[in-house]
């Protein structure tokens, strides 16, 4: 292998990573970075990640379906920069491009003329919210936890103290659903202090 290709193809705990998130670290031992090395590896990795990838469009983006066909049609340029790759070979600057070009669409832009078009809404259920921040491999306070729980509390004593929710969605920048949501959260205080009893 000459050394543009130990360049290309070469140990990355990127790709390491992003097989986890996808996979789950159960699946994928410690020490798989080394793995990227061969670039059949790569290749036979990002297909499955486009795969998993379009299986969650699918099941996700069902109200919008011009952004539904625009994000498979995405990843079906993607797969077929994969498909290109080769020990001699790799366009790394059009997967490049194609990647960024899918996170555009699924952040809003599209029509190429730097616009919006859609505002996304993540949803987050409570269980969810819960799952995700046992599931935190940290010792430290997660920043979003310590956001939420101060918001939380906060928001419950404004509200004791007699301001709308209009008026709270607005010192703090968000909608008042949000508000409504914040001021029900006590699951965040109970996570927050759980949290801090373990440390």
């Amino acid at each position: 292998m000459n050394e543009i290709n130990k360049k290309r193809f070469h140990y990355s705990q990127i790709m390491e990573f992003a097989d986890w998130e996808f996979f789950g670290i159960q699946k994928r031992p410690h020490g798989f970075a080394s793995a990227y090395s061969n670039y059949k590896v790569f290749k036979k990795r990002c297909r499955l990640f486009i795969n998993k990838i379009n299986k969650r469009i699918k099941e996700t983006v069902t109200n919008d379906i011009y952004l539904r066909e625009t994000l498979l049609a995405d990843l079906d340029i993607i797969d077929e920069e994969i498909k290109k790759v080769s020990l001699n070979s790799c366009s790394e600057i059009d997967i490049i491009g194609a990647l960024f070009t899918l996170v555009a669409h699924l952040l809003g832009w599209d029509c190429i003329n730097g616009k919006y078009y859609r505002t996304p809404i993540f949803y987050q259920s409570k269980e969810q919210e819960i799952e995700l921040y046992e599931n935190r491999n940290t010792k430290r306070l997660p920043k979003g936890l310590f956001e939420g729980y101060y918001r939380h509390k906060l928001i419950k004593k404004l509200i004791e103290e007699g301001q709308t929710y209009n008026q709270i969605a607005l010192i703090f920048n968000i909608t008042v659903n949000s508000v409504r949501n914040y001021e029900k959260a006590d699951h965040l205080s109970e996570m927050y202090h759980k949290h801090n009893n373990q440390t």
